[in-house]
């Protein structure tokens, strides 16, 4: 084999190993970069499952609830052609499919939900600032109009008022066990302003007459109660009634003298 054939060999061999290793890096490379993104789609996809559980029946207004349902649908449309062989994602989108049936067939809203929990108010807190940043995002995109982000903004910031009075009357209810009025009803009025402030944009009518009547209630209750406290009270015995008290006192008294004095 001549010298010429050799090198030739030797080049070709080294441009193969370049191209493997070309071709190989490229490949690793989409690989990295499909984990990477079934890695970000799968959390947002708990995030948004999060959102969805997170919020109790009925509390989101259908427009909301059905924006996260279809967020969550396309985020597992993309990981069912990214990973076909999970089965998981299909089933996540059958589930999906259903609610969302469901959630057309109802299309109302039955009115505000009202939380009791503290702690559960917390966690609803956190899935709103969720999806009011998440809206934004979607308005950045262009994939939702201004018109319609500022909708969703509006019914957001009614959710959040709606918790804010939830804690005040939970604040109010406990200072009420603890038998303290003016607490209760300083945090029952901070609702009620609260509410009357927002009673444009917001639905808080039954829920404003509501707490008025029990403001009412309590300030009643607390007038009476200074109304006894300032009461007169009882007069004290008169000079002669204490006289003839301390009389009596002092002739048992002398009879004790005696006895001593005869002891």
């Amino acid at each position: 084999m001549s010298s010429v054939v050799v090198i030739i060999v030797i080049i070709a061999l080294l441009a193969s190993l370049v191209c493997y290793a070309f071709i190989s890096q490229t490949l690793a490379h989409k690989r990295e970069q499909r984990d990477r993104l079934i890695g970000a789609l799968s959390l947002k996809a708990r995030n948004f499952k999060f959102m969805l559980s997170g919020f109790p029946q009925g509390f989101l207004p259908p427009e909301l609830s059905m924006l996260v349902q279809k967020s969550l649908m396309e985020i597992y449309n993309q990981l069912t052609e990214l990973e076909p062989e999970n089965n998981g994602h299909q089933n996540e989108l059958q589930a999906l499919s259903q609610q969302m049936n469901d959630a057309r067939r109802q299309n109302t809203r039955q009115g505000s939900v009202s939380l009791e929990n503290p702690q559960q108010i917390s966690e609803v807190k956190a899935c709103l600032e969720e999806l009011h940043k998440y809206i934004h995002q979607l308005e950045e995109k262009d994939r939702i109009p201004a018109q319609t982000g500022d909708a969703h903004r509006a019914s957001i910031r009614e959710l959040v008022v709606g918790l804010t009075v939830d804690s005040y009357t939970i604040a109010g209810k406990q200072a009420l066990d603890k038998d303290k009025p003016r607490l209760a009803l300083h945090n029952l009025e901070l609702a009620l302003h609260l509410m009357e402030r927002e009673r444009q944009s917001g639905h808080f009518g039954p829920r404003i007459t509501d707490l008025q009547t029990q403001c009412a209630a309590l300030a009643k209750r607390i007038a009476d109660e200074d109304d006894e406290s300032t009461a007169p009270e009882a007069q004290p015995e008169t000079q002669e009634g204490l006289e003839g008290e301390w009389d009596e006192y002092a002739n048992k008294g002398g009879e004790w003298k005696k006895k001593q004095m005869y002891d």
